[in-house]
């Protein structure tokens, strides 16, 4: 998209993930303690995703794509659990 001077035009980013559940949380201090992981998890998520389909794009074979997600869903209980108290 391009603006009426011919410069790209950037469309405002939506709010992060971690805003959203700030704003709607409502104990605070929980918010402030579980929003950062939330985020950081997502973001390392969407990183094995984008990279998935890159690899995926360029050929690589189905096993190799199979075992990445297969790591990645190992993985999952070790960052999403929460701490004991």
């Amino acid at each position: 998209m391009r603006a009426e001077d011919g410069a790209p035009h950037h469309r405002p980013r939506p709010a992060l993930p971690g805003a959203a559940f700030r704003r709607h949380t409502h104990g605070r201090k929980a918010a402030r303690s579980f929003a950062p992981v939330a985020v950081s998890v997502a973001a390392f998520y969407a990183t094995i995703l984008h990279g998935l389909s890159i690899e995926a794009r360029d050929g690589v074979p189905l096993e190799r794509l199979r075992s990445t997600v297969d790591h990645a869903v190992a993985l999952w209980d070790s960052l999403v659990r929460q701490p004991v108290e």
